[in-house]
Formats: structure tokens, sequence, C-alpha cells
């Protein structure tokens, strides 16, 4: 299930069955403040108000199952500031109808069955720890009073500080019903008292997973009964509220519930078709933090459901409207097909007004937004000068100002998160029509031979770099600080951008031996060549070993053959270079690039690459045994029949590539991902793998014999039939709703690991040990499963039809709801304490 929903709202869903038929339950929550015109918060501020304020129950604001009345909550303290009494306060909250009073007192304890004076406060906590309990009253395990308890001053025992006015304490064998405006926790007696009691084996065999027939629904309303509307449903609509003695400055609080209701839709299977779905949703709770001026709502609904575990419920989608301004279902499918799109969802994602009010959206996102100024932003907005600068000189030879055509960026204003959509599709018009006008240019140029040419219409990389560094130094900048670092700036623009620019010119004739016996004579005298432009040289087959080209410019050079055996080659231009059958072995190539570099029979043993540009280069039979790659992407880049054995491999990002016959043996490989790839003959066995993942990426075949994989994933239309996992150890690794047809697991061993809904179809499971894993609805049919431990596996509605389990342990597995049949061979397999039940209706 895909939970679509707008940043200022949380939601909670929860299946649960009831008298045989499956239900969803959702609840829709919104954190608002408690002004006159009210503003929602971000979930976020939600979830920090959760954790510092509801500390005990677990901070539980709810099941996510309806509840049958309506009901208000309130956590907080209560205050004595405005009064001359600072020993007793009543802390009181009216909403509609119902009001309920807490008396409030300072610390007090017995002597001689007689209750101290309390001690003045200026606040005291309205949670259960405050109120009458304690250890051994299971009412209130968090509370006082019950008993003496030992502190530093000796055993005393203590009071409450919060009664209820019609149940006050008298004497210390006295016991009260404890008292609060709090969640009551549901283990408390009174509260798990509505929980049932006919969970026997009638229920197991015929009503699991739901609850008993005898449950009382008042189980999950959380406030106490003098609390709750048993005459409603929902609140009463817009009610008003008054608080008194509950917030640090303010005596007295009033308001009323925002005019707003929750929507809330699905988008189903229901009988292999979709379904457009609205769930009708009950605004049932109001959670108050008063001292906070803050207060929660919890609207719910349900919805029938086909299968007990929510799996036909494809996406959720929650709302939230003013009362009697309603949109429309299309509307709302429209805005869900918008936010599930691939390309697009993400921008569409931001846009609060498609299901929020606009005067409940709290502008604090986007003013956070436009005031942060990253790096990545700073680094965008150096590209696009330097992509301006490119296209000014092509545009002016035609007579035309890129600034009347495209104003620049940077003299409008950022939009905001809610624009994102209309920005994008804005800015692509303009990238469009700038590849028009430049396109047109060019096929003047061709239709109109008499036109004078340009030599200069279009720059390498390495000319627009230094015509960048002649504008800086005619800039006349006095400031040196701002001078290097606008050198460092262009520098990096250049090593980032090359790729997309002209490529450099070849350097030829003469000049060839010339540079060459130059380059010779500094490598005899101290090999430091950094810094130096060697653009477009031919150095082939020279010995650069221990060369110093840190920042040196070798874009386009021939350096076929070269030995570059420990050179340093960091923030090195290397793009388009040929660095064919070259030995770069124990090189540092950190933050060089080697972008559309020719990398065939190159060794690269035990060098560094990190930061590195590596697009569109060809890697062809390269070595990298050794090697340490970080922080890469791999964006078209080619990878053909290489060896990474004991490589070190991290942060780094395999982007819509073929990989052919690429071989991880025993290399260490961590939160590397691979998006959207081919691998074919992809060999990982003996590796250790952590904290990796396979996205969309076809991996038939694929080998990890042997490999230690630690929170890896494989998701999302990924494909590993017939891949070979055997003597693998798979510790908390996903593989849900994986091809797995004809893969081996033998003598595998699965830590906690989950692969529910895979298809294991004549899988290879041989002395596989999956204890406590889970396959919920995976497909094992004729996979055998001979020997397996199976201990504590969760494998409810597996298929099991033609499988082997001979000599299986299946002790407290739980195969509940699974399809099996005569097929189905049991020879052995040990099934003491095996969950069968339920059965699916209609097997016996």
């Amino acid at each position: 299930m895909k939970i679509v929903k707008p940043l200022h709202l949380s939601i909670f869903q929860r299946p649960f069955t009831l008298q045989g038929q499956h239900h969803l339950g959702v609840s829709v929550l919104a954190l608002t403040d408690m002004e006159e015109t009210p503003h929602l918060s971000p979930e976020p501020k939600l979830w920090q108000l959760v954790n510092e304020e509801l500390t005990t129950g677990g901070g539980l604001l709810d099941l996510a199952i309806p509840k049958n009345c309506a009901e208000f909550l309130a956590t907080g303290y209560g205050y004595t500031h405005h009064q001359n009494d600072k020993t007793t306060c009543a802390a009181k909250i009216q909403l509609d109808t119902l009001e309920k009073t807490l008396i409030v007192t300072g610390d007090r304890h017995w002597v001689n069955d007689h209750s101290t004076a309390p001690l003045p406060f200026s606040k005291m906590g309205l949670g259960w720890s405050n109120a009458f309990g304690g250890p051994q009253f299971a009412e209130n395990l968090h509370g006082k009073g019950v008993a003496a308890e030992q502190l530093s001053a000796g055993s005393i025992q203590r009071l409450p500080n919060i009664e209820s006015p019609q149940s006050r304490l008298t004497s210390p064998h006295q016991h009260i019903l404890p008292a609060s405006f709090d969640a009551i926790d549901i283990t408390s007696p009174r509260r798990f008292a509505h929980m049932g009691k006919n969970y026997d084996a009638d229920w197991l065999e015929n009503e699991f997973p739901g609850f008993a027939n005898d449950i009382d629904w008042r189980l999950f309303n959380m406030a106490e009964s003098d609390q709750q509307f048993p005459q409603y449903n929902e609140l009463p609509s817009q009610a008003n509220y008054c608080i008194w003695n509950m917030h640090p400055t303010k005596p007295f609080q009033q308001g009323k519930l925002p005019a707003w209701q929750a929507r809330c839709f699905v988008n189903s299977l229901r009988n292999g078709e979709e379904k457009f779905e609205e769930i009708t949703m009950r605004h049932t709770t109001v959670w108050f933090f008063p001292h906070r001026e803050r207060m929660a709502l919890i609207y719910q609904g349900c919805i029938r459901i086909s299968e007990d575990d929510a799996t036909d419920i494809m996406e959720l989608m929650p709302a939230l409207e003013i009362i009697n301004q309603p949109r429309s279902s299309i509307h709302y499918y429209q805005v869900l097909q918008q936010r599930l799109d691939k390309e697009k969802g993400a921008l569409f994602s931001f846009r609060e007004k498609d299901l929020l009010p606009e005067t409940a959206i709290d502008s604090q996102l986007d003013a956070h937004s436009s005031n942060v100024q990253s790096p990545m932003h700073e680094n965008i907005s150096n590209f696009e000068r330097h992509q301006r600068e490119h296209y000014r000189l092509r545009l002016a030879q035609e007579g035309k100002d890129i600034e009347q055509l495209f104003p620049s960026r940077e003299k409008t204003a950022l939009p905001s998160l809610e624009q994102l959509p209309d920005y994008a599709a804005e800015l692509k018009q303009q990238a469009d029509a700038l590849e028009r006008q430049t396109n047109n240019m060019g096929r003047v140029d061709l239709l109109s031979p008499e036109r004078p040419t340009h030599p200069n219409t279009s720059f390498s990389g390495a000319e627009n770099y230094h015509q960048q560094l002649n504008l800086l130094y005619k800039g006349g900048k006095s400031d040196e600080d701002s001078v290097v670092r606008a050198e460092q700036a262009l520098f990096q623009t250049y090593l980032m951008s090359a790729q997309t620019q002209e490529p450099a010119t070849r350097i030829a004739g003469n000049a060839i031996a010339i540079i060459r016996n130059y380059v010779s004579a500094v490598m005899a005298r101290d090999k430091n060549l950094s810094g130096m432009d060697l653009t477009g040289v031919d150095l082939a087959d020279m010995d650069l070993r221990h060369a110093n080209l840190r920042g040196t410019l070798l874009e386009n050079a021939n350096l076929y053959g070269c030995n570059l055996e420990h050179a340093s080659l960091q923030e090195a231009m290397l793009a388009r270079a040929d660095l064919t059958n070259a030995n770069l072995s124990y090189t540092n190539l950190e933050r060089a690039s080697l972008a559309l570099a020719q990398c065939e029979n190159t060794n690269f043993t035990a060098s560094r690459l990190i930061e590195t540009n590596i697009h569109k280069t060809l890697f062809k039979n390269s070595n990298f045994s050794d090697a340490f790659l970080e922080n890469l992407l791999a964006d078209q880049t080619i990878f053909i029949q290489c060896l990474f054995q004991r490589a070190h491999i991290t942060d780094t990002t395999f982007l819509e590539l073929e990989l052919d016959a690429i071989n991880f043996i025993e290399a260490q490989i961590k939160k590397v991902s691979f998006i959207k790839c081919n691998l074919r003959e992809f060999n990982c066995s003996h590796a250790r793998i952590e904290s990796s993942c396979w996205v969309e990426t076809q991996a038939i075949g694929s080998r990890f014999h042997a490999a230690h994989l630690l929170d890896c994933s494989f998701t999302a239309g990924s494909n590993l039939m017939q891949a070979d996992f055997s003597d693998a150890t798979l510790k908390q690794c996903n593989l849900r709703q994986m091809p797995l047809h004809q893969s081996s697991f033998e003598r595998a061993k699965l830590d906690n690991s989950d692969l529910s809904q895979a298809q294991l179809t004549d899988a290879h499971l041989q002395h596989l040990d999956a204890s406590g894993s889970l396959f919920i609805r995976s497909d094992f049919s004729e996979s055998r499963l001979i020997n397996a431990n199976l201990i504590s596996a969760i494998m409810q509605k597996c298929i099991l039809i033609g499988a082997d389990l001979r000599g299986a342990n299946l002790f407290r597995a739980d195969i509940s709801q699974s399809r099996f049949d005569d097929t189905t061979r049991w020879d052995g397999a040990y099934t003491h304490s095996t969950k069968m039940q339920p059965r699916i209706k209609g097997e016996s």
C-alpha cells in the first residue's frame, strides 16, 4: 500500500476482521493551533509534540480503528499563577455540552491518617504519574498514593496531586479511580475488560485473526467515560470549547473546533480491476495541548476489503476540506494520478492546496525553503551562469540578447514549494525554446553558404574554461581570496561539465615531440606536472610513474599504454583521454574527471576513485582489484568484463547501466545502489555487502554464493530468477515480491529477512536456515525445502503445492491459511507446535 498525502497531515491505517469480514481502519491526524483562524502545522511538528508531551502510554495517539462515539482528551498542566492560593487550583475543560474538572493540589503525604498541608506550586502535570496509583495498582501503574514509598526522607505515603471532585481521598487505606484528561492505557483493567473473552478454539478456527464476537467496541475509545459523547459518533461541528487554568499566562482559553472535514480515498483491486473509492470519515477526537496552544484533530473511517492484510489496497490518500465546501471525486482522482506520475509526481507532492484548504496551510515550509542556500544551490547557480555565458556568445553573433529571450533566474524570485510544478514546466519550455533557437542557427548556416562562418561559434570545454579565466582576470578584482575562490569554482565547473561541451583538439605535428621532450625532462627532474595545461597531448607509452599530475589538464590526451603507477591525479582533467592499456595502479584519482575517457584493458589495481567523474566513461576489461571507489555516480558509464576483486566500493550509484560480466568477488560493498540496471553474469560471490539496494534491476542468474548481505534490499521491479545465494548469509534483508524462480538458497542463512510475496517456484532451498524470517504470501510451488530450518518462520498464506518439505523443521512456524495438496511432501517434517489454523475457508 502506498500512502499519498499532504505534508500537513498524518495518517494511520490498520486492517481488522470482525465477524468474518475484513475492514481497513483509517485515521487522519492534523495538528493545528488554537487561533481564531487556525493553521495546520507540518506533520513533523505533530510527532515532535507527541514525543515531548506523551511520556506515558508509548506516545500512542490513536489505534486507527474507528470509535463508536466521539471524545476529547488533553495533555498538559494545571497553573496557579492567576490566583492567590498557590496550593490548589481547578483545571477544567468544557467542549460543547460536556465538561470535566480536576482538582489539582500541591505535594502532600499522610501523617497518622491525616494529610499534610499541600505545598505551593506554579504548575503541576495532569498526567497519570500525578494521579492515584502505583506499581501495585493495575488501574494506574504510573501513579502515586496507593502505598508507602521509600524516599530519601524515609518511608512516606504520598497523596495524588490530581483528583476528581466527586472522588477524593480521605484515608490512606482508601482506593479511588485515578483521574486525568489523558488517554487510558489499553492494558488498564477498566479498558481491557472490553476486549472480549471468547478467544477459544472455535475463534481460532473460524474468526482468527479477527476480534472475538463478544468484543465491546468501547475498547477503542481512549478517554475516560466522562470525556465521551455517547450520543454522538462524531464531534459536534465547530463545537465551542473553554479551558481553565491550563496555560502559563492565560487563565482562560476559548474557541471553536475548526470548520474542517477530512476525506480519504483508496485505489483498490476489486475482481482484478482497479477501483477508486472514498472512505467516509468522522471527526471522532480532539486532543488538546493547552499550554502549547495546539490541538490534534483525529478523523476516522473504515472500508470493507477483500484481504485480511489489506493487500488489495494499492494507494491511500487523505485530504482536508472546509465544511460545506466539498471538492469532487474527479478532482481527487486527478491529484492522485499526478502524484503517482514517476517523472513529475515528486513536484506535485509539495502542492498542498490540492489536498488542503489554502487558508489552513502553514507558510513555514516555503519561508524556510526560500531562505536556505545550500552548496548544491550554489553549484547549480554557477553551472547555470556558465551555460548562459556559453549561449550568450552564440546568440550575440545573431544580434540577440539572451537576457531578453530568457531572463536570468537570479533576477526572479525563487518559486515556492506550491509553485514547483508550474515552475518546472516553465523551465522546460525555456530549455526547449533555447534548444530550438540554437538548432535553427545551425540550420541557417547550412542553408546559407554565402554567409560568413564564425570559427568561434562553438567552444571546447578547455577553451570555455580559459575564456572564463581571462574574463575573471580582466574583471580587476582586488580581493585575492575572491579571485582564488572564483578560479576554483571555474575549475570545478570545468571538471563537472566537460562532457557536455565540445571536445578539445588533439595536438598534432611537431608540437607532439616538443611536449613529449618537455614532459620527459620534468619527469627526470622532479616529476611535478601539477596544474599544467597538457590538453590534447600525445604521451602514449610514456613512463609517468609517481608523477604529480594534480589539477593537470589532460582533456582528450593520448595516454595509450602509459605507466602511471603511483601517480597523483587528484582533480586532474582526463575527460575523453585515451587510457587504453594504461597502468593506473595505486594512482589517486580523487575528484578527477574521467568523463568519456576510454579505459580498455586499463589497470586500476589499488587505485583511489573518490568523487571521480565517470560520466559516459568506457571501462572494458579493466582491473579494479583492491581499488577504493567512493561517492561515484556511474551514469551512462559502460562496464564490460571488469574485475573488482577485493575492491572497496562505498556510496556509489550505478544508474541505468548495462553491466556485462562484472566480477565483485570478495569485494567490500557498502551503500551502493543499482538503479534500473541490467546485470549479466554478475558475480558477488564471497563479497560483504551492506546497506545496498537493487531497484528495478534485472539480475537474472546473478551469483551471491557465500556472500554476506546486511540491510540490503531488492525492490521495485527487480528480477532475481535463477540467482545463486547458496551458502550466503542474508541479515535484515528485503526481497519482498522478488521473482526468485529456480533460484538457489541451498545452505543459506536468512536472519530476520523478508521474502514475503516472493516467487520461489522450483527453487533450491535444501538445508536453508530461515528461522524467524518472513515468507507471507510467498509461492513455494515445486520448490525443494528438504531439511530446511523453518523454526518460527512466518509462512502465512503461502502456496506449498508440489513443495518438498521432507525433513524440514517447522517447529512453531506459522503456515496458517497456506495452500497445499496431495503433491506437497511432508515425510519426516517436524510439525510439532506448527500453527496450521486458521485454514483457508472451504479447505479442511
